[in-house]
């Protein structure tokens, strides 16, 4: 443990990180009071302000962090690096501990650190402070739905929450189980007593007005985010506010790059200053990014309050092209047997395109919620005829994926564009699609009979005898 360090072979530093909301402030305050026993020479705090947009100049906090510790006024050096030798040289010998608060970056914290003394230095920052060096990093994460319940207990009183137990549990949810929003929830009931947690849970359900009611007095989950928002380079607020379009949980830095329309080492780069921030959080194993879900309402705030609708409609449609031409490319590698024949072909970009059967699945995998969102949009807006090849490209990778309940939708849609087209030939084709997938992944006999009697029809309408077969 740091704290019961005899021999400061290293300078003691913990730093406590993670996205806004999580209490990193008061997590460290709490472990500062547990750990003033072990620190006789004090314990000193200072709000380094590192989302105000002037943030504590290190040179500013070594002047009060040397007058704290006796240093008399006219001891003070002027040059910052002169304050913080003194500031080791002072500490040196003293066992103290040290709260940095809301740090902005590394160069800040940098020259606040006693170096190699008894002392202990505990940082708290929205940034990973990567720059550090030596240092104990605790990343905070989010509560566990009982932890966040218990919390609402301890605000409102047990009684409340026993009385209305899958609403306190609802409510967990829909915070996010973010501590923050999960308290400024229970202070919102305990300011009201006669008011059910139903009724919040009934508000709180709406996405367009949930951050709204995620409010209570000065705290305020839209303003802790905002600040972090702020402090983004232009790029990185973009990207940021139109990775919200994205569909599914996770989206990789080339979905970002062509929604923010930028060149993709700039939206990878800009994804990482995200995740640095805490907006976003990284995938463990694969070169992708998530939100949180209350992270991503504000980011699709922002986007509603600064794109125009032409920009955003045109994000997208980016962004479906892509999709569609990657997903049906690679899908139609599995067209032979041997899935190395027509590697690339129509890939909007064949220097990166999928080589072999296993990069086109793992691709196909990791990309099916922007594909499938894509056909979709696709067929509403009335591209059939590009709706209908992708379905078909991807008929030979369906036999192998059968366990995709989204099969039965794509054939679906794909259908629909045939008939919108007129094309009887191409109805046939893909209601046996369809039928299929209502035998082999919805197990829906009865459906899937009916549409087989429509593709007979459909094929001998058309004159098409493999179909009829």
């Amino acid at each position: 443990m740091l704290a019961e360090r005899d021999q400061p072979a290293r300078p003691g530093v913990a730093l406590v990180c993670g996205q806004p909301g999580l209490g990193k402030t008061a997590f460290a305050v709490h472990a500062a009071h547990a750990l003033a026993p072990c620190f006789p020479d004090g314990q000193y705090a200072v709000d380094l302000h590192g989302m105000d947009p002037k943030p504590t100049a290190p040179r500013e906090a070594l002047a009060r962090l040397l007058r704290a510790l006796g240093v008399a006024d006219h001891a003070v050096p002027a040059a910052t690096d002169d304050r913080s030798g003194l500031l080791r040289s002072v500490l040196r010998e003293r066992r103290i501990l040290l709260l940095l608060d809301n740090a902005a970056d590394q160069d800040q914290v940098r020259p606040l650190l006693p170096g190699h003394s008894p002392s202990l230095t505990l940082v708290t920052s929205r940034r990973s402070l990567a720059g550090l060096e030596s240092v104990h990093r605790t990343e905070l994460t989010l509560l566990r739905r009982e932890e966040a319940v218990e919390l609402l207990v301890r605000v409102i009183g047990p009684e409340r929450v026993q009385q209305e137990s899958q609403a306190a549990r609802d409510l967990a949810e829909l915070c996010g189980r973010l501590p923050l929003a999960v308290r400024i929830a229970a202070q919102r009931l305990a300011s009201r007593s006669e008011e059910r947690i139903a009724k919040l849970v009934t508000q709180l359900a709406g996405h367009e007005t949930r951050l709204d009611h995620l409010g209570a007095g000065s705290l305020q989950v839209r303003a802790a985010f905002a600040l972090s928002y702020r402090q983004l380079t232009p790029p990185a607020r973009i990207v940021f506010r139109r990775a919200s379009l994205a569909a599914g949980p996770d989206f990789s830095p080339r979905t970002a790059a062509l929604l923010a329309d930028l060149p993709l080492r700039q939206a990878a780069r800009c994804a990482q200053d995200l995740t640095d921030a805490g907006l976003l959080q990284p995938h463990p194993t694969a070169d992708r990014y998530r939100f949180h879900d209350l992270l991503r309402l504000f980011a699709a705030d922002q986007l509603a309050e600064q794109d125009e609708p032409a920009r955003i409609a045109a994000a997208r449609d980016r962004a479906d092209a892509w999709a569609l031409r990657q997903a049906t490319a690679a899908a139609r590698l599995f067209d032979s047997e041997s899935g190395t024949g027509s590697a690339g072909d129509g890939d909007p970009d064949p220097a990166t395109a999928p080589a072999d059967l296993e990069q086109a699945r793992d691709w196909l995998e990791a990309e099916r919620a922007q594909w499938l969102a894509a056909l979709h949009r696709a067929h509403t807006v009335g591209r059939h005829q590009q709706v209908i090849d992708t379905a078909e490209a991807m008929h030979r990778f369906s036999d192998r994926t059968p366990h995709w309940e989204q099969w039965a939708p794509v054939f679906q849609q794909a259908v629909s564009s045939a008939r919108a087209l007129g094309s009887r030939h191409d109805e046939a084709v893909h209601l046996n699609h369809l039928a299929w997938a209502y035998t082999m992944c919805l197990h829906d006999h009865t459906a899937a009979l009916t549409t087989a009697q429509e593709a007979l029809t459909a094929a001998r309408a058309s004159g098409d005898q493999l179909q009829v077969g």
